[in-house]
């Protein structure tokens, strides 16, 4: 395998990790972005930076740190959204691993390190996932957010847990064998919620494994990134629409119940967040979906009625 050698240590030209950065206008955040995967303790790995058509002076910067490190590899394209930018990211990478990380955010120092370890020793797991650290931009605090199960679950448990909305996880946070990932892109028609789909379809022929730590660190202007992705949340009832029509992998039924799920996962965010005006629709939409989810009843009774 051919090699190169920087600051006396060597790498290898077909990396074990590609870290694939997508990114508009952020000239300055995706330095730090940078920063974040360079300063890794693991680091056999490329960089590749897709610039969705910045108008600022983006391809400067990066040119600017590609000569001091021959990682790092620049594309630009004309803006067609981030799940193409994905896409392109994809097809340019050599890795045996893909990993994502969105350019106003960063990983933590370790997180190459313990995932590519893990997949490493786990062959029949596809995908890693772990929690985020969330930074409030104003006032600088630190705050977690995700819910992963330690270890392994079955293909079948873990696609039931995510087309239930019963757990999602922060796509900056997730290293993927690629070999596992096949013919899987992201989805372009879906201008928000992208990775929802994407796992949906990986999770039917792939093990996820979770690591129930921080692994990647993501900026907010609040301590909430669950409020945060509000305006996407509607987008991603495309994805049950596209399972069932496009790949045949849900029943009328089953179309039917992920709806169900779907609205009930807003309506209890709109809930805690004091939002009632936009919960009441989500809960009506839940029930007219599928009158007979389980999960309603249970919100009902717990959250509206036992802890009044």
């Amino acid at each position: 395998m051919d090699n190169i050698t920087l600051k006396n240590t060597t790498y290898n030209l077909s990396p074990k990790v590609s870290v694939i950065i997508p990114t508009y206008n952020r000239n300055k955040l995706v330095l730090d972005a940078i920063d974040s995967v360079l300063e890794q303790t693991f680091q056999d790995f490329e960089i590749i930076i897709v610039d969705d058509g910045s108008s600022d002076d983006t391809q400067k910067h990066i040119e600017r740190y590609q000569q001091k490190d021959k990682r790092i590899k620049y594309i630009f394209q004309e803006n067609q959204g981030v799940s193409i930018a994905r896409n392109t990211g994809l097809e340019a990478s050599q890795g045996q691993y893909i990993a994502f990380l969105d350019s106003d955010d960063r990983f933590l120092i370790d997180k190459l390190e313990r995932q590519v370890s893990t997949l490493d020793n786990h062959l029949d797991v596809g995908l890693i996932y772990g929690k985020i650290l969330v930074e409030n931009t104003i006032t600088k605090e630190l705050g977690s957010w995700g819910y992963a199960f330690s270890g392994s679950l079955g293909i079948a448990e873990m696609h039931q847990k995510i087309y239930k909305r019963h757990l999602f996880f922060y796509i900056g946070t997730t290293l993927i064998r690629k070999e596992a990932m096949g013919s899987i892109k992201f989805d372009s028609r879906m201008k928000t919620g992208e990775d929802f789909l994407f796992y949906l379809l990986l999770s039917k022929k792939a093990k996820f494994y979770g690591i129930d730590e921080p692994l990647s660190l993501v900026r907010r202007e609040h301590e909430s990134i669950i409020q945060k992705q509000k305006s996407k949340k509607f987008d991603e009832a495309i994805a049950y629409s596209i399972l069932k029509k496009e790949y045949n992998l849900l029943t009328n039924i089953e179309f039917l119940k992920g709806l169900s799920y779907h609205y009930l996962y807003f309506a209890k965010d709109y809930y805690e967040d004091g939002m009632y005006l936009k919960y009441s629709p989500c809960l009506i939409k839940c029930f007219l979906f599928n009158p007979f989810n389980p999960y309603l009843y249970k919100h009902i009774l717990g959250d509206l009625i036992l802890k009044k």
